[in-house]
Order: C-alpha cells, then structure tokens, then sequence
C-alpha cells in the first residue's frame, strides 16, 4: 500500500508531500497549479498530463517520474532532482530549471521555450554555450551550422554518446537565448 503524506505546516521548513509504500504514486491528470511543493519526494510517481503550471518545485525529488504531457510552464524546478525523469511532449516553457539535475531526462519533444537554464546539470560533461562558440570541458567548437556534427564527435571522444540527445535539445534552447547576447552553461 502507498501511503501518501501531505504535512503542511506554517512555521515547517518546507511544505512537502512524501510518498513511501511499494506502488509509486499515481498523481495523472491532476490539477496542481500554482501548488507549493518545495522539497516534495515524488520520485517515481506517475505525474502523465499533471498540470503543475507556476508550481514551487524547488529541491523537488522527481527522479525517474513519469511526467510525460505535464504542464510546467512557469513552473520553479531551481535545484530539482529531475535524473531519469520521462519529460516527453512536456511543456516547460518559462520554467526556471537552474541547477537541476537532468542526468539521463528524456526531453524529447519537451516545449523549453522560454525556460531559464543557465546551470543544467547532466553530470559527467560540461557544456557551454555563447554566440559564437560551444565549450565542452576546455574544448572549443564554432557555434555554428556544423555544430551538431562537431559535439557528436566530442560527445564520442568522451565516451558521453548517450547525452547527445539531450545536449542537442540543450543547443537548441541555448542558441534562442543566447540570440538575446546571453551565455547558458549546462553541466557541472
């Protein structure tokens, strides 16, 4: 049995919702808007078309969730524990994602319009985008229209082959904010 803790408290360090229990939550299609989750454990649960827009998920545990179709946008993800989670077709856009851990996300078809990252972290391979150039650890490569080709050969040089996909959808991000005269890192 999964029992689900909700403590809220005015005075608590943080509002939190804890899930224990064998089966992993089930919060599909749920309507959270705006809800403070700050700190919230819901690694694993099913978070399928959730709508989470605007929502306070700093320092949320949502490793390996099921967030395929969730809304997020706008949504506060600063620090989130996003490793392994599924982001399928999920709509971040305006989301803060600054220093969460997107290790091994699946971001396929993700809307990141918008979305702040500055410091993403995908663990082992560092990457660095500006106008003009790309930086992986010390490594320089034109950010240019052979961009793509240039970090699939440095993502084989470091053996960070599996990172590609999510590195291509961090670029592409990346070059519509750096397109404003910003710089986005993402990695540790």
């Amino acid at each position: 049995m999964t029992e689900l803790l909700v403590l809220e408290a005015e005075h608590a360090p943080s509002h939190y919702i804890r899930v224990r229990g064998e089966k992993r939550a089930n919060l599909s299609g749920a309507d959270l808007r705006g809800a403070n989750l700050y700190g919230a454990d819901l690694s694993g649960a099913n978070l399928c078309e959730i709508n989470l827009s605007r929502a306070d998920l700093r320092r949320a545990g949502l490793y390996g969730a099921d967030l395929r179709g969730a809304d997020l946008r706008g949504a506060d993800l600063r620090g989130a524990d996003l490793r392994g989670a599924d982001l399928r077709g999920a709509d971040l856009r305006g989301a803060d994602l600054r220093g969460a851990d997107l290790y091994e996300a699946d971001l396929r078809g993700a809307d990141l319009r918008g979305a702040g990252i500055v410091r993403v972290s995908f663990s082992r391979w560092a990457m660095t985008v500006t106008v003009t150039d790309i930086f992986i650890g010390c490594e320089r490569v034109p950010n240019d229209e052979h961009a793509e080709t240039a970090l699939a050969e440095l993502a084989a040089k470091h053996e960070a082959t599996d990172l590609l996909p999510q590195y291509l959808v961090v670029l592409k991000l990346a070059r519509e904010i750096v397109g404003a005269g910003q710089s986005v890192e993402a990695g540790q």
